[in-house]
């Protein structure tokens, strides 16, 4: 049998993913694959070496998402900081880190990127 530590005292969950699909998580928020599940994991730096692992030549970003009770383990794998949720996650309850500081993802505007306040 697994044993798995439960993030109880955690209060956020992250998701790391490249620049490709900011714009429309920006605009959608997090849904569920194909399998019907998103994946989270519990620390900033796994999340970002799963950003790197996917690699993204436009950039990689983490998300944080405050840890609801929908997240659960994931038993499928080996890493004990795994979670799933079959729930999907509205872009106003995600944040994404911008030069040190967590920011609501939709208050994120880049012009120079083409992305602009008014994009979703």
């Amino acid at each position: 049998m697994k044993m798995y530590r439960i993030a109880q005292f955690e209060e956020y969950l992250y998701h790391g993913t490249g620049e490709g699909a900011f714009r429309q998580i920006r605009r959608d928020g997090l849904v569920t694959g194909l399998n019907g599940y998103l994946y989270l994991c519990d620390t900033e730096e796994y999340a970002e070496s799963y950003a790197i692992w996917k690699g993204n030549p436009y950039g990689n970003r983490v998300f944080r998402v405050r840890k609801t009770d929908a997240m659960v383990p994931d038993p499928n794998t080996n890493y004990q900081g795994d979670f799933k949720s079959s729930i999907n996650i509205p872009p106003e309850n995600i944040e994404v880190k911008i030069e040190g500081q967590w920011i609501p993802i939709q208050s994120y505007y880049d012009e120079e990127i083409g992305i602009i306040h008014e994009d979703f």
